[in-house]
């Protein structure tokens, strides 16, 4: 369901699943569309954000200069922080006073959202009616060892993980089960501190999404950027889906 954030409502249940402006971008909750929308918002009005830190009194943005009462702070700029840890009725609000700010009437952004279902009705279960028991004559059971095999647990899955190169696993061959999103910065920073030259070579080459996912650190249209060392970031704003694809990419370019 698509929402827009100028004109329609939200409930405080929904779920966000993408920030739709100019393109779409995944989120995993209201707080990281909040830090999406408000920094790709100081990308085309930067002063109009500058000046909201002054006339925002009440907090009903929440944009300061230093973390102080910040309970989780997210950076804007090299000296503003933005507080996203906010209602989804605050956080649209906020958005749309920026906007506002701008003197944008006709707001063009908007919001996938995912609504709850609400809980299910759970019916009554019907106790069985409990028969008397006959007495029957004991019977000796001999104790003998088990015959059934208990199977061992699969040690070092990796499902519903990325496939790990080959330059990432240890003379065993285990690995640390860990998220996509996780795994996908560790092996990023892994190649950073291996082969620096090589990757950067390729910063800013590969792109998903009309969003490139590997700069120099301070690009200035990273959503969501992660550094991996040697002045190089990484974009982290995607689905998992292109997270893996992004992996592949870098896979195939260390690992032959």
């Amino acid at each position: 369901m698509i929402i827009n954030i100028g004109r329609d409502g939200i409930k405080n249940s929904d779920k966000p699943v993408a920030l739709i402006y100019f393109g779409r971008y995944a989120v995993n909750s209201w707080q990281e569309l909040f830090y999406a929308a408000v920094k790709t918002l100081y990308i085309e009005y930067p002063e109009v954000i500058n000046s909201l830190v002054s006339k925002d009194p009440l907090r009903e943005l929440y944009l300061r200069t230093t973390t102080i009462d910040m309970k989780e702070p997210k950076r804007i700029s090299t000296i503003l922080y933005l507080e996203v840890n906010r209602t989804p009725l605050e956080i649209v609000k906020a958005i749309r006073e920026i906007f506002q700010s701008a003197g944008i009437l006709n707001i063009n952004m908007s919001i996938e959202i995912v609504e709850n279902d609400p809980p299910k009705k759970i019916l009554p279960v019907e106790q069985p009616t409990i028969k008397p028991v006959i007495d029957k004559p004991s019977i000796k059971i001999i104790n003998e060892p088990s015959t059934i095999e208990i199977p061992k647990p699969i040690e070092n899955s990796t499902a519903n993980i990325l496939d790990v190169p080959s330059f990432m696993k240890n003379a065993s061959g285990s690995i640390r089960p860990v998220g996509i999103r996780e795994k996908y910065i560790e092996q990023m920073k892994f190649l950073a501190n291996n082969y620096p030259k090589k990757l950067r070579s390729d910063a800013g080459k590969f792109i998903i999404n009309r969003h490139v996912t590997l700069a120099e650190s301070g690009y200035r249209y990273f959503i969501e950027e992660v550094e991996i060392g040697g002045g190089l970031s990484i974009e982290i704003s995607f689905s998992d889906e292109e997270l893996k694809e992004i992996a592949d990419h870098y896979k195939k370019l260390f690992d032959h």
